[in-house]
């Protein structure tokens, strides 16, 4: 499991430099950092990053603002089972750019071994109930690996829990949860 998490750990401080980039007035420097990040996954899978490759700069861009975007947290990664793509791991993560100490849990990106290398292959995101604004379970990507399944991932194998995320009413309990 700590490969995995030093994967996950180097995705989103990847993820984090290219959201940073996107404030910079070099189209090549936000492209190439993009590039960069879009190595990390499948080509099914790049969207679930949310930052996509510019043909040109933004109007009202100017030189990089030093507005560095902070990584997601890692809250936990847990390990599954899949007959047709072996170990999947779910790196469960704060928002992107997290302020505060304690953010709650909002996605989680799906990985495994695919040609010899990790990556991720699909992600699931957190619903917020139209009425209350709560946080009331989960919503796969339209975007993940044709061969996963989140909905057919019996429990997992394996958990490893980093750090407790805030007390949300849904990330705690998804953080205990054995999944």
């Amino acid at each position: 499991m700590e490969k995995i998490r030093r994967f996950v750990l180097e995705v989103l401080e990847k993820e984090a430099a290219a959201w940073t980039a996107k404030g910079s007035n070099d189209l090549n420097h936000i492209n190439s950092t993009i590039d960069e990040l879009y190595s990390y996954a499948i080509p099914e899978a790049r969207k679930c990053f949310g930052i996509n490759k510019q043909k040109r700069l933004r109007s009202g861009t100017s030189s990089c603002t030093g507005d560095v975007r902070k990584p997601r947290t890692l809250f936990k990664i847990s390990r599954y089972q899949n007959d047709e793509l072996g170990d999947i791991y779910a790196a469960y993560l704060s928002i992107n750019d997290p302020r505060g100490d304690k953010p709650g849990i909002t996605e989680a990106y799906y990985i495994s071994c695919q040609d010899e290398n990790m990556r991720i292959i699909g992600s699931k995101m957190v619903v917020i109930d139209d009425l209350t604004l709560e946080p009331s379970g989960w919503k796969a990507s339209v975007y993940n690996h044709p061969g996963l399944d989140i909905s057919q991932l019996d429990s997992p194998v394996e958990v490893d829990r980093y750090i407790e995320p805030d007390d949300d009413g849904f990330s705690r309990e998804e953080y205990y949860a054995n999944s």
